[in-house]
């Protein structure tokens, strides 16, 4: 079993990545795991970190499943402008 989840995924027409990280089977902290989406920055990548939009948090105790579910609603609500990342 993964201890550790992580996906990303790219949404071109908004011009962003959104990425997951979540610490499986752990509950030492009071989140294991986040949803981060990021603006792609192409022309500047080697000089700049790539700017943070949004960021959800995950308590511990959640499935890979539960986890990947939540990423993908947050992919959604990109897709869908529920979530404005200003493109």
């Amino acid at each position: 079993m993964n201890e550790l989840v992580r996906k990303n995924e790219n949404i071109l027409e908004k011009n962003v990545t959104v990425e997951l990280y979540y610490k499986l089977n752990f509950d030492g902290d009071r989140t294991c795991g986040y949803t981060k989406i990021f603006q792609d920055r192409q022309e500047n990548y080697d000089s700049e970190e790539p700017y943070e939009i949004y960021m959800e948090l995950y308590e511990c105790g959640l499935s890979e499943e539960e986890a990947t579910e939540r990423f993908n609603k947050v992919v959604e609500e990109v897709k869908s402008g529920k979530i404005d990342v200003g493109s």
